[in-house]
């Protein structure tokens, strides 16, 4: 009597986790180190070169902006791509997003900027502060819809490749989703500077976690993203 073969057996999942395995980002805790202070040294290089030239204007801040978000995204995905030869570990695949990883992006993102709303006015509460500082008032007229525009659209993908890709995605190759959600939650809110607004943008943060986690491709927590920054930018610039 000839046996049937035993059906293969999945690979085992990385240590510590709590899902099926799949491609996520991978570094050293020095790796990690060097590969986030290299945006804020370029951003630092210029600021100290702008200051020296007597550039104030405020088009000179977007400037500042746009180079350090390009230095996260490009800088980040560009040092993936030599230590694992593919962009793949951010979560970013050639025709590996469907419309319902998009689609599902943009219903997080709207479930995100409700939760986020909510911490930040029970933080307000909590602090005594009865209004918010609109960021867009740092720049003039001229620059705000130049600004807005940045904010739209390079601010996803740059910062979900810092943050989700290659922050969250190796953090989550060494902790369950909640440490590996909640930390680089908190990193994502921290580096917006605002310490009223930083409790909502870690919620925030941490269901982007789950949307990529959920549909495992980055272009599905930029879509969340996305959303998120198109409903704030509605609301700060019909507060101007």
């Amino acid at each position: 009597m000839v046996q049937a073969d035993a059906p293969a057996l999945p690979p085992p999942p990385p240590p510590g986790n709590d899902a099926s395995p799949w491609s996520l980002a991978t570094w050293s805790w020095s790796d990690l180190v060097a590969v986030t202070a290299a945006p804020f040294g370029v951003a630092a290089v210029l600021t100290i070169l702008l200051i020296a030239a007597g550039a104030t204007s405020p088009g000179w801040g977007v400037l500042l902006t746009v180079v350090q978000q390009l230095a996260f995204g490009l800088g980040i995905a560009w040092w993936v791509r030599q230590h694992d030869g593919s962009v793949r570990p951010l979560g970013l695949r050639a025709h590996g997003t469907t419309a319902r990883d998009v689609g599902a992006g943009v219903a997080a993102g709207l479930g995100a900027i409700a939760a986020s709303a909510i911490v930040i006015g029970v933080t307000m509460q909590v602090l005594g502060r009865t209004e918010l500082e609109n960021p867009l008032e740092t720049f003039g007229d001229r620059w705000v819809w130049v600004n807005a525009l940045f904010a739209l659209l390079l601010a996803p993908v740059c910062e979900e490749i810092a943050f989700r890709g290659f922050l969250f995605g190796g953090l989550r190759q060494r902790m369950r989703f909640a440490a590996a959600a909640i930390i680089s939650g908190m990193a994502f809110g921290a580096i917006h500077g605002d310490l009223v607004r930083f409790p909502g943008l870690a919620v925030t943060g941490v269901i982007l976690a789950a949307v990529y986690e959920r549909r495992r491709t980055l272009p599905a927590s930029m879509a969340a993203h996305a959303t998120v920054n198109a409903i704030a930018l509605l609301g700060l610039l019909g507060t101007r």
